[in-house]
């Protein structure tokens, strides 16, 4: 993916390469086969290194659609804090309020380690954001069922 995303902004441009990225999202939004949708935003985490963070104003729209969808089909979404390390949250806290503000309750907390040392890494940070936000629940899945777990 990073080589991909690496090719896609040196010939394409950052905002393109965006802008394509969340296209894609949104399609997978309406149409997907998922319960929860993960990495959201994950692309800031390969492409800030070749072309910066991007501004949530430029692809707001196409957010507020994904999350409208994933809302009105019974899904969710991942947070993922494999970024906080950087001081990167995915998805980014704009979009998690935005994402409450639209009544989405539905969200999943992962750190997504690829080593037995950084499992939960930031678990418990993300829960007291959520908290602060204001959402009551997080939620777990087996087979497919949802279980909450109040925060």
């Amino acid at each position: 993916m990073v080589k991909v995303l690496e090719k896609n902004i040196s010939e394409n441009g950052v905002n393109y390469t965006y802008e394509a990225y969340f296209k894609e999202i949104l399609n997978y939004a309406k149409m997907g086969d998922f319960d929860i949708l993960g990495h959201l935003d994950i692309v800031q985490r390969y492409a800030f290194k070749s072309g910066g963070i991007y501004n949530l104003d430029d692809y707001k729209d196409y957010i507020y659609a994904i999350l409208k969808t994933i809302i009105s089909r019974g899904k969710g979404i991942e947070i993922n804090t494999s970024g906080l390390s950087n001081n990167l949250l995915f998805p980014k806290l704009e979009i998690l309020q935005m994402y409450k503000d639209l009544n989405g309750e539905i969200l999943t907390v992962g750190s997504d380690a690829h080593s037995c040392d950084r499992v939960g890494d930031g678990i418990s940070y993300v829960y007291d954001l959520l908290k602060d936000i204001g959402f009551k629940y997080v939620f777990t899945f087996d087979k497919r069922k949802m279980n909450g777990i109040l925060l």
